[in-house]
């Protein structure tokens, strides 16, 4: 998906230091007491991007990792090793061994009036990084109300822009949450855009498509986290095999299902047919 007309709307609005006042910040940040002075920090798809109050006013950092020769041939074997066993592992090296080991001060950013200014400054640093390298993993929105889910080496980010320039960035640490996430962002979006409250705004749909809207979202989201649902469920199933603390009719009368259909999605989530 190319969400590059949504660019203009999410470039960072503070202004950007020049390399010798850059290098200056970017060591004022790295001393200050992160507990303290950190007001926001994310890190996916190789970028790390945070807002901090610094001797220097508010400053937002931008940092970029990549993988050290090491790591990539870590990443090779590791590859290998489980395709041996019929596995494939993810292309996305971050996945398989990490953040990159090698970070390099991108940019730092000044000039915010408070502290909400630079947190929202950092999430469209963040999310233009994104967009710009189609790194996301789902996106569905209408215009520029857009939610895009985001995965990194320790968790998932679901993001949502807003009309007004807003972005909210919520994180989730397991995948079946972040997608699970991302279905009720859309389902909260689609009632926005069909609500009495965008009409009073002058923001309408264009007349005879709010079903279409409101159901296009909605079937998105449905779709991603069923998708997840049934990878999840398939991993969790083979598990559940190799050591059943339950009976199958135990199991199938606690979940409300069929006992037969059970054992038979049992028996192909063990071959991997399921």
């Amino acid at each position: 998906m190319d969400l590059t007309p949504l660019l203009p709307t999410i470039r960072p609005r503070g202004r950007e230091l020049p390399l010798e006042e850059r290098d200056k910040a970017a060591e004022v940040i790295d001393q200050i007491d992160f507990d303290q002075d950190e007001l926001e920090s994310w890190e996916a798809q190789g970028v790390a991007v945070g807002a901090f109050r610094t001797r220097l006013g508010l400053l937002v950092g931008e940092k970029t990792f990549t993988h050290s020769r090491e790591q990539l041939e870590e990443a090779e074997r590791l590859r290998r090793r489980y395709k041996e066993d019929g596995i494939d592992l993810p292309s996305d090296v971050e996945k398989i061994v990490g953040v990159g080991k090698l970070a390099t001060v991108a940019r730092v950013y000044d000039g915010y009036a408070d502290d909400e200014d630079a947190v929202q400054d950092a999430c469209r640093a963040l999310l233009y990084r994104v967009v710009e390298d189609r790194s996301f993993s789902r996106a569905s929105g209408w215009r520029d109300d857009v939610v895009l889910l985001i995965s990194s080496a320790n968790y998932f980010l679901v993001c949502r822009t807003h009309t007004d320039g807003r972005i909210d960035i919520e994180p989730e640490e397991h995948v079946l949450d972040a997608y699970a996430c991302y279905a009720s962002e859309l389902d909260e979006l689609a009632q926005e855009l069909t609500s009495i409250d965008r009409y009073e705004q002058d923001q309408p749909l264009p007349p005879g498509t709010d079903n279409l809207v409101s159901a296009w979202l909605r079937k998105e989201g449905a779709d991603a986290l069923l998708n997840q649902s049934r990878y999840n469920l398939t991993a969790a199933m083979r598990i559940f095999r190799l050591n059943e603390s339950i009976s199958t009719a135990d199991l199938a009368r606690s979940l409300h299902t069929d006992r037969g259909n059970l054992s038979k999605q049992l028996a192909k989530a063990a071959t991997g047919k399921l």
